[in-house]
């Protein structure tokens, strides 16, 4: 374990923050309003997602070691791998702060480091959180917490700072549109790549070149294309798949900015297409309408879903099932995920909508037995009046002739 004494010399304007100082204030005051809530002493952010939103920490390697020791008061404190440390520094961390470093190679040690940091802090006896049902918190590490802090009260605090993410500040807001922005020009140049003899990839270049050349960072999911008989899969990558005359094309992706997603689902057609494609996208699209304007705040999650599911499966008629699932919260992502997990809209979910929520909602429909299928999708906020939508590019079948 290395205390950082002397942080790394950086010009400020070098400096890549993505929020005003009094932006990160603003989270750090919300989620220890939930820590209190909680009756915790100390938070450990390990999940780095959470401890972007708290800090503004980045770094491409999401799967690596980071924590960040939330006080109910005083300062943060810093726990990183040394490679990271430039990263931490570079996104905002107050040169003031303590900050302790490891090896990079040495990763399965951080638990027994971060124990030490605990006891020099005064932490070993308190009532500490940890992320548990997230990334970044194993079972060995929190198993070498609890052996090594005995007197310690360890509690499951996976919820505390994603109960705070998932209402968008303006700020954030203003994000999510530059993201929506650079999505509906990665969407725009994959679909004009459409054409039989052309291989997935070509899409996915395509969409990746043009939005990295608008300003896009490393993406949080790569572009997912599915043509033809693939439509009946979830989750492919571009693979050398050759497009043909009568294949229908789909692809979910995302730009990002300043680690923020905003995906969209859009689709073309080689040729004509059939009735049924026509069907499964009228149905996507009647769907989504209709989410927008049931989407105001207190209106329960689950009486959306059922609404959305009822008139979906009035306009499929049995052509196949309509969807369980109909948005998921999203907005900070590092790869392999763009998906918040702090909020969805299906009919288990009671909690109502709250002003400044955001979605993705894929409403894609497929026929499995058929090898068909179709999808739109949209990322939107919820406000006052509805669903607005983030991603604005045209919602229309393309046909390539």
């Amino acid at each position: 374990m290395a205390f950082v004494k002397s942080p790394p010399n950086i010009p400020d304007y070098q400096l890549e923050v993505a929020f005003p100082e009094s932006e990160y204030a603003t989270r750090l005051e919300l989620v220890r309003e939930s820590m209190n809530e909680k009756g915790l002493d100390v938070l450990l952010v390990t999940y780095v997602n959470n401890a972007c939103y708290l800090t503004g920490y980045q770094t491409p390697l999401a799967n690596w070691y980071v924590c960040i020791a939330v006080p109910i008061e005083g300062d943060l404190v810093a726990h990183v791998l040394d490679l990271e440390l430039m990263n931490l520094y570079l996104h905002g961390w107050p040169r003031h702060a303590p900050v302790y470093s490891l090896e990079w190679w040495d990763e399965e040690q951080a638990a027994d480091e971060l124990s030490g940091i605990l006891k020099e802090h005064g932490w070993a006896d308190k009532r500490v959180g940890l992320e548990m049902q997230r990334d970044g918190c194993s079972a060995h590490f929190a198993r070498t917490l609890s052996e090594q802090l005995p007197q310690a009260t360890l509690i499951d605090a996976s919820e505390v700072v994603l109960s705070r993410r998932v209402i968008k500040s303006p700020a954030e807001l203003e994000t999510m549109r530059e993201a929506a922005r650079l999505t509906d020009i990665g969407i725009k140049a994959a679909l004009e790549e459409v054409c039989a003899g052309r291989r997935d990839g070509d899409a996915v270049a395509a969409a990746y070149s043009a939005m990295s050349r608008a300003g896009s960072e490393y993406l949080t999911i790569q572009p997912l294309p599915y043509a033809g008989e693939s439509q009946r899969l979830a989750h492919l990558g571009a693979k050398r798949r050759v497009m043909q005359k009568g294949d229908v094309f789909s692809m979910e992706m995302t730009g990002v900015f300043n680690r923020y997603s905003a995906p969209i689902f859009r689709s073309a057609s080689l040729g004509a297409p059939s009735s049924d494609v026509l069907r499964l996208l009228d149905t996507a699209n009647a769907t989504l309408e209709l989410q927008f304007e049931l989407a105001k705040p207190g209106v329960p999650a689950q009486v959306i879903a059922s609404e959305l599911k009822s008139l979906a499966k009035k306009m499929l008629n049995g052509l196949t099932q309509p969807r369980e699932l109909y948005a998921y919260s999203v907005g900070i992502g590092f790869p392999p995920d763009w998906v918040e997990h702090s909020m969805y809209i299906h009919e288990r979910m009671e909690r109502p909508l709250q002003a400044g929520m955001t979605f993705h909602s894929p409403h894609g429909f497929r026929v499995f037995d058929r090898g068909i299928g179709a999808s739109f999708s949209e990322t939107w906020v919820v406000t006052e009046n509805g669903g607005e939508r983030l991603t604005q590019a045209p919602r229309e079948l393309v046909i390539v002739d």
